[in-house]
């Protein structure tokens, strides 16, 4: 599917807030406003092993992201969901690369859809 789910994006690019702003511009600030610091929390939960933390954090950040359309940061904070569940001695490792290729993604993704607005 790629890393935007475009047909969400049209979706909300289509509806207002009640006086009359842009409901695709409201959401992507505040989205913008709290990833990366939820990005942070999972990155220290995984550091201390609480794999528990790491996939409720996960878990929340992958429903705002999905919501969005922001597709590859979906599945892969998916992935984080699944890992922390059934830990083995690499999920830290597998972790952490998959928190670097969400923060890549994010910093493609949202300027691309900004420029739609």
């Amino acid at each position: 599917m790629g890393k935007i789910n475009w047909s969400t994006i049209d979706t909300y690019r289509e509806l207002k807030t009640k006086d009359g702003q842009s409901l695709l511009s409201k959401l992507l600030n505040s989205y913008t406003e709290k990833v990366f610091e939820e990005l942070t929390s999972i990155k220290q939960s995984n550091q201390k092993e609480d794999f528990d933390s790491t996939g409720k954090i996960a878990h929340k950040l992958k429903s705002s992201s999905g919501n969005l359309g922001l597709q590859s940061v979906y599945e892969d904070l998916n992935k984080i969901e699944v890992l922390s569940c059934e830990p083995s001695s690499n999920t830290k490792n597998e972790i952490t690369e998959l928190l670097n290729s969400i923060e890549v993604d994010i910093n493609e993704v949202l300027p691309c859809i900004r420029d739609t607005l």
